[in-house]
């Protein structure tokens, strides 16, 4: 905890490391890029924004914000960088960033996998039963990428298709497939 103006605030490292419980970076992928990727870890959290994907907009949302944290599930410098200037979208989000204080953690593939992390989660809100991973950690059989399991009843496709619009809110959806419905 960091005491700012006689209030204790959690630091970036203390909210990182809550999340690091929920979704263990040992879960991610070996070519991932997860964790703090931007920002001091001993800076205080007021207050923190979340996002799927870290966009020059929502960089810009954050900046006029009094947000110290930005939890994305989708990575920034997911590629290696040869140059970090105002020339691109990716550069003007990672300066404006660092310029306001503004610290970045992505837990991605490490969430994917977790116990009780988003692959999970859909699954459920699908209505599966019998959920296991697609593939499984060695040894443990709820954690792992992926997920499948059954219905307990027999599902049309195009049942199937507006289960998965209603419970993601997609306002579209795109499948391919053969075979009757």
């Amino acid at each position: 905890m960091s005491e700012a103006g006689g209030i204790l605030l959690p630091t970036v490292s203390e909210i990182c490391a809550k999340l690091d419980e929920f979704a263990p970076p040992r879960l991610a992928e070996t070519w991932d890029n997860t964790g703090l990727l931007l920002g001091r870890s001993e800076a205080p959290v007021r207050g923190l924004l979340t996002c799927l994907t870290l966009t020059e907009e929502v960089a810009w949302e954050a900046a006029g914000l009094p947000v110290q944290l930005v939890i994305t599930h989708h990575p920034i410098l997911f590629r290696p960088v040869k140059r970090l200037t105002g020339a691109t979208a990716d550069g003007r989000t990672i300066l404006l960033l660092a310029e306001r204080g503004i610290a970045v953690y992505c837990p991605h593939t490490a969430f994917d996998s977790a116990a009780n992390g988003i692959n999970q989660q859909l699954a459920e809100s699908l209505g599966l039963h019998s959920i296991v991973p697609l593939r499984p950690l060695v040894g443990e059989p709820s954690i792992g990428g992926g997920r499948c399991g059954v219905f307990p009843a027999a599902i049309s496709r195009g049942d199937f298709l507006q289960r998965v619009q209603d419970v993601t809110g997609a306002g579209w959806l795109e499948w391919c497939g053969s075979g009757p419905e």
